[in-house]
């Protein structure tokens, strides 16, 4: 019934739906032009980096635009129609022109694609906010969607397929443009320019004209072809159309008979003998079912019952991931990315609208966010790192093999195949392509377990970074050895607007960088070789602190004009290369630090430094967790793997950073003619865990009212609160913690702590320790009731519980750090000149 209604819809009513979508014709979409006439946007190097976490970015910045008013099943078939056109292959030995753009969908999985948006999950994007996203960012959606093989010989084989380092494809020519003869193999190559110096003018350097080029000396196979439409996970690269595509499909479930599939393309002046009818699932031929009915029709008449899936790859890069190349040259038809991309796809759709019955409200966003971490949909199950666990249970072998055979028998009509087969034939091919995968995802997909990407071993908690962070960058680095590393570090310290902002400054003069954001895109629209360039050069650390003091200032002042009682915490990184800092400037430094850190007791300092790190040393409260070294590795950069574990302890020292609980009348000047309750809410999911911070600055001295802070339940979920004087984190199960850890779960009641006379035995306010704090969320495991309610605009999962910070009668204590800090702003200007001379 469900497929007679699809067919008597697209057949009289929407037949312009049916052979109306511009991603479904055999040219362009006239909305994807941009994104290949564009030289700068096209050339790989410019993309947004291929990561769930760019495209959840991007897909929330849509569900934010006052301009989207759609649900979840809208925007995942506006994706789809929008930014999906898979099959797209470079015409080798045209040039683009006003007339012609060398491109089009000739690859062979654009027949698939076509099917699937023709008659399977029809729809379109009128409604998409196209204006809300750049040309860069309209272009990253399209180029990670679309999947399509590049087999053209770049030129660079010899360097890239065996150690996949930098890409830098440039084919050398004369001054009259005419290529030059390889050099010998003997002969050492030239090294590659550096940053600083000019590109010649006769090189070209779009990659559009590079790969033409390449592709007219050499028309054979690449050694390592691209696979495009790749994104890089913690558990295996994987491909986002599928996923994305499998969502919509779940959302808009058909089953159709391929009588009235094949019906469909009679419409178009196709004629179809009758044959054996079976039923097609849009769920399944969106995801694992059309992947494997390319496998059975292209290798099947070839190969007969040995047939294989499966064909690995790397990236260039696990910092900045843009190019995916396969490691064989054939057999392409099902990928690894498309294995895990297909599955993915598949769990998806077959939950989605159960997920979304529990929770009406529920955004695309949401689903990617929670698929695509530790925590998973709800429960610990629907998780990327579960995929191959839960292989068997969405996969069963003979439905897998029975929606490959039917989506089979409807795509060998519409791919142009050189034989002609029999249902037969294509039922065998079909069933030896499903056991091919049935084997080789439980014996050669060895993506990293949960286990093993936990971000702390042996715990299951969900950290969660929430901080305004200050990077002071000195550009005497290199561009391409440092925005590797500033790039790793931000795409795991939670930048969006649930959890961490960002600015990036020069390490100079303060000057921005990157102004403040919560995007991650801008990191790279705004910072590349030429804007850091243009920044001058070095460390000249007391003149950064009138800087920072202004930051801070700013911040505190701005927080006491909004009344917010709890705030991300506070970290400035400095980043140094070489340079060092004479014995004057450390003493005037050292000073001002010490009077600024009574004016903002929660900020915190770091050093990212190369050289011997340890000449910061005297900067930070503990060197052990304040001081990181940065070891760069040859030209091309830090080698990707000593990047990553090179940053890990810092980027887990930020992380154990807490958040903020203060006093928003002080202000920045720790003045206040008032007293009384301030509150605010705040949000923590499931198996997460937030941690918060009270200064002494708050409640040096008793006043005649009770000092309070105290954390109110508000009816969501049960938590776990915990307070301590001497743990930064303190945890309700946590070792090797000091005895004034308390604990208590709370629903709809409080935990309170009294802290009028915290500090009456202490004399000096940084003498005096905090008050810490840690809210865990309840557990996805065990017997807590889980209220899937929450639909504040701060709540980033709708099952987050909402609790409130609330504190009374709070302090402003800052001893002689004010007047000390004005003192220096005056003499600093005088200090800095008069340091130049002596």
């Amino acid at each position: 019934m469900t497929g007679r209604l699809v067919l008597l819809v697209c057949l009289t009513v929407f037949i312009g739906c049916v052979w109306g979508q511009d991603n479904a014709q055999t040219r362009i979409s006239p909305a994807l032009e941009e994104c290949y006439r564009d030289s700068e946007v096209f050339n790989r190097e410019n993309r947004l980096p291929h990561t769930p976490e760019m495209l959840i970015e991007l897909i929330r910045k849509v569900e934010d635009s006052p301009d989207w008013r759609q649900d979840m099943r809208q925007l995942a078939l506006s994706l789809v129609h929008r930014f999906r056109q898979d099959g797209i292959e470079l015409a080798p030995g045209v040039a683009v022109s006003d007339s012609v753009l060398p491109f089009s969908p000739n690859g062979f999985q654009f027949f698939k694609h076509r099917i699937i948006l023709q008659r399977l999950i029809p729809g379109n994007a009128v409604q998409f906010p196209n204006d809300t996203l750049t040309i860069t960012e309209r272009c990253a959606l399209h180029f990670m969607l679309s999947t399509s093989v590049d087999t053209a010989v770049r030129g660079d084989e010899n360097v890239r397929c065996n150690q996949l380092s930098q890409y830098r494809s440039r084919v050398p020519r004369d001054v009259d443009g005419e290529e030059l003869e390889e050099a010998p193999e003997d002969v050492a190559e030239e090294p590659e320019p550096s940053e600083d110096e000019g590109t010649d003018p006769m090189t070209l350097d779009t990659e559009i004209e590079e790969q033409v080029e390449v592709t007219n000396v050499n028309p054979t196979i690449s050694q390592c072809p691209v696979e495009n439409g790749v994104l890089l996970s913690q558990w295996g690269a994987l491909s986002a159309g599928p996923v994305v595509t499998g969502i919509a499909a779940g959302l808009s479930p058909q089953t159709v008979t391929t009588r009235e599939l094949l019906a469909l393309r009679r419409e178009s002046g196709h004629s179809q003998q009758q044959q054996q009818v079976f039923n097609v699932d849009n769920r399944w031929a969106s995801t694992l079912s059309g992947d494997l009915s390319e496998v059975a029709l292209r290798q099947g008449p070839t190969a007969g019952q040995v047939i294989s899936v499966g064909a690995p790859g790397t990236f260039n890069s696990t910092v900045i991931p843009r190019w995916f190349f396969l490691r064989q040259r054939e057999r392409f038809e099902m990928t690894d990315p498309e294995i895990r991309g297909g599955l993915d796809g598949l769990i998806l759709a077959q939950n989605v609208i159960e997920w979304r019955n529990r929770f009406n409200a529920l955004k695309l966003s949401q689903v990617l966010d929670m698929y695509y971490s530790h925590r998973g949909v709800f429960e610990r199950r629907f998780r990327a790192c579960n995929r191959n666990t839960l292989f068997p249970e969405v996969a069963p072998v003979a439905q897998l093999q029975a929606q490959t055979t039917a989506f089979s028998t409807v795509l060998d009509r519409d791919m142009q195949l050189r034989v002609t087969l029999t249902t037969n034939g294509i039922q065998t091919f079909s069933n030896a392509a499903v056991e091919s995968l049935s084997t080789y995802i439980p014996q050669s997909m060895n993506d990293p377990s949960c286990a093993v990407t936990q971000n702390r071993i042996n715990d299951e908690n969900i950290w969660r970074t929430s901080a305004d962070l200050f990077i002071f960058v000195d550009t005497t680095w290199p561009f391409r050895e440092i925005n590797g590393p500033i790039a790793h570090l931000l795409h795991n310290l939670d930048v969006n607007r649930f959890g961490t902002s960002y600015t990036l400054l020069n390490a100079v003069d303060g000057s921005i960088i990157v102004n403040t954001t919560n995007q991650l895109s801008d990191l790279y629209a705004q910072w590349n070789l030429t804007t850091h360039q243009n920044h001058p050069q070095g460390v000249e650390f007391p003149r950064l602190l009138p800087t920072l003091q202004t930051l801070m200032t700013n911040q505190l002042d701005h927080e006491r004009s909004t009344g917010r009682v709890g705030g991300r915490s506070k970290v400035v990184l400095i980043v140094p290369n070489m340079a060092g800092i004479s014995g004057a400037d450390s003493d005037f430094a050292d000073q001002r630090l010490r009077a600024m850190r009574e004016v903002f007791p929660d900020m915190e300092l770091f050093f990212l430094s190369g050289g011997t790190a340890t000449r910061w040393n005297r900067f930070v409260r503990n060197p052990r967790i304040h001081i990181h070294p940065l070891r760069i590795m040859g030209q091309g950069g830090a080698e990707d793997n000593t990047i990553t574990t090179q940053l890990r302890d810092l980027t887990q020292r930020i992380q154990e950073v807490p958040r903020r609980i203060i006093n928003p009348r002080c202000g920045s000047n720790w003045e206040t003619q008032d007293q009384g309750v301030d509150s605010q809410n705040e949000y923590v999911e499931p198996e997460g865990i937030v941690f918060f911070r009270v200064a002494p600055n708050y409640f040096f001295r008793a006043g005649d009212r009770r000092r309070v802070v105290r954390i109110q339940g508000q009816g969501y979920s049960p938590l776990t609160v915990c307070m301590s004087r001497t743990e930064q984190n303190p945890r309700a199960n946590g070792t090797n913690q000091n005895n004034d850890v308390r604990c208590t779960r709370i629903a709809q009641n409080s935990f309170e702590e009294d802290v009028s006379n915290h500090c009456y035995d202490h004399s000096y306010i940084h003498h005096c320790p905090p008050l810490f704090i840690s809210v865990e969320g309840p557990s996805l495991t065990g017997s807590d009731q889980i209220q899937i309610r929450c639909t504040d605009e701060l709540c980033r999962f709708p099952d987050s519980s909402r609790f409130a910070i609330q504190t009374e009668n709070l302090g402003c204590f800052s001893g002689s750090g004010i007047k000390m800090t004005f003192l220096f702003i005056i003499i600093s200007p005088l200090f800095i000149i008069l340091s130049r001379f002596f």
